[in-house]
């Protein structure tokens, strides 16, 4: 590499605090718009994926009229990031050594947490870069169902961030200079989760009962698919999940809707609340600022209402 990867690093770092400022992609309409496009191609290229919903950010943070509220937490996360590209710059680290290493044929992902040569790891980096997440309902969740949604993710470019940071970064800093220049070429990495169609409509249901205290199992794609035991997905749903009236299969609509409804009906908006900040400190955090937090009652409104938002994208 001709330019220190450190350098590199800090210029990806600074656009992405204009996107989080909502500078770059206002009210993050391009991404929103990818997450659909992903979630359609996978449709239509995996007889086994059913439908496709997005998660995270944006989703926690956009107001009725589906504009992005900036939380200051967002700048904070920047800041800090930033900030220890400085201090790693200051150590006389004159490259981010992550780049070559994981280029090479020894290179080992379990030895990242314990490498010396390097106060930033990959999975810091892509902890504050933009991605986007899906959770997909398909049919099966079988090793041959999975790994074709794995080689068409890799084959369209939406594939997940842990395999390579330079190549991820690289991809980032096209999206971005493709958003601001009005491109169609938007690449950012994708974090994926599959359960299959049985385990969500009965997830879906024990939800409608009441019952938040559920464990179906989940794949998530990280170097491989894997059982991913950790993801909340009684959290997910209440939190962030947002599914595209537009293209979305009537049946699993009708299911979304009709537990939305039961959950807003079964709890007041106080319990809501204190759900979602026990199950996640981050939510916690973000919450704790009250366009947000008066953002996310709103949304529980309306799914007493059964009232949908109407975004315009």
């Amino acid at each position: 590499m001709t330019e220190n990867s450190l350098n590199i690093l800090s210029d990806i770092a600074y656009k992405n605090k204009h996107y989080l400022n909502n500078e770059l992609d206002p009210n993050c309409k391009r991404t929103i718009e990818t997450v659909w496009n992903d979630i359609n191609t996978l449709k239509e290229n995996v007889p086994g994926v059913i439908e496709g919903f997005g998660l995270g950010f944006p989703f926690h943070s956009l107001n009725r009229k589906g504009e992005l509220i900036v939380n200051p937490e967002f700048s904070e996360y920047s800041n800090n990031f930033i900030d220890k590209i400085s201090i790693s710059k200051s150590l006389g680290q004159e490259a981010w050594k992550c780049f070559q290493c994981q280029n090479s044929s020894e290179y080992d992902p379990a030895l990242c947490k314990t490498c010396q040569e390097t106060i930033i790891k990959p999975r810091d980096v892509m902890r504050v870069m933009p991605d986007i997440d899906i959770f997909l309902i398909t049919e099966d969740t079988s090793p041959a169902t999975l790994d074709e949604i794995q080689a068409v993710a890799n084959e369209q470019s939406f594939h997940q961030s842990d395999k390579n940071a330079y190549e991820t970064l690289q991809r980032i800093d096209a999206s971005f200079g493709n958003i601001k220049k009005g491109e169609d070429n938007v690449y950012f990495p994708c974090d994926m989760h599959a359960i299959s169609r049985t385990d969500f409509i009965n997830s879906m249901s024990s939800l409608s009962f009441g019952n938040l205290d559920i464990s179906p199992d989940i794949h998530s794609l990280h170097y491989g698919w894997v059982v991913n035991k950790k993801l909340d997905f009684t959290f997910d749903i209440i939190f962030s999940s947002t599914f595209n009236d537009k293209t979305c299969d009537p049946e699993i609509l009708e299911i979304v809707k009709r537990t939305q409804y039961e959950i807003a009906d079964n709890h007041s908006n106080s319990d809501i609340l204190d759900i979602v900040k026990k199950r996640s400190k981050r939510a916690g955090i973000l919450l704790s600022y009250e366009p947000t937090k008066q953002a996310f009652i709103d949304k529980i409104e309306s799914w007493r209402n059964n009232d949908r938002p109407t975004y315009p994208y």
